[in-house]
């Protein structure tokens, strides 16, 4: 199994959305086939964001996953995310998703992120089990999704910054949320208290006003 850039595969990005839309047609039922596969090409960066990585066996498209600058229209503050992960039913169980994840995840951290985001239907306990921490629940495009966090480990160039820390008198322990925009750290705070879901299989597109998240599911 080959975990490489869509940039240097480009001839899977027919194949690619036809199995993106599939999926995730629900969430953007006016997206067209050729639209998805439009923004699919143009999200096909080599590095950075955004970036589409995909698993191979041999010469076969088996699964993906893509590190975007948003993927909820609804959260513009939030960036960046993981999106459209995605593995054939024959290849499932096999530890591809986490391997494609963990591509996404170095991605995200040479670009200086600090925490990545994603949103899911149905898939949040694996994320869990790979240390995304529960976010919020919510109604997102007609369907229940779980929003999820996970602080990403730094890179070289980030260990030589400052870290963060948070010194707060509340008894209930905030989560620190950070994420970097127009190239200055933003900081929020969630109460833990409350309960959150996210899920992880997933990714919006960008509607025509909407030209930052390059690529989603939606």
């Amino acid at each position: 199994m080959e975990i490489v850039s869509l940039a240097d595969k480009r001839e899977f990005i027919a194949e690619l959305a036809e199995l993106h839309h599939a999926e995730w047609k629900h969430l953007n039922p006016s997206l067209t086939l050729e639209g998805r596969a439009e923004a699919i090409s143009d999200a096909a960066g080599r590095e950075g964001i955004p970036s589409i990585f995909i698993a191979m066996s041999g010469s076969q498209l088996v699964g993906s996953a893509a590190l975007v600058q948003n993927d909820m229209d609804t959260k513009p503050d939030l960036s960046p995310w993981l999106a459209a992960v995605y593995v054939k039913e024959g290849f499932r169980y096999q530890g591809i998703a986490t391997e494609l994840i963990a591509r996404c995840e170095d991605e995200a951290a040479r670009s200086n992120a600090n925490a990545w985001y994603l949103y899911t239907e149905f898939a949040s306990k694996l994320y869990e089990k790979l240390g995304w921490n529960h976010m919020e629940r919510c109604e997102y495009k007609g369907v229940t999704v779980d929003v999820m966090y996970k602080q990403i480990a730094s890179s070289p160039e980030q260990a030589k910054r400052q870290p963060f820390r948070c010194s707060c008198a509340s008894t209930t322990r905030p989560r620190v949320l950070r994420s970097l925009k127009g190239g200055e750290e933003h900081v929020r705070y969630t109460d833990t208290s409350k309960p959150a879901f996210l899920d992880m299989a997933l990714l919006r597109m960008p509607t025509a006003t909407d030209k930052t998240s390059a690529y989603g599911r939606a």
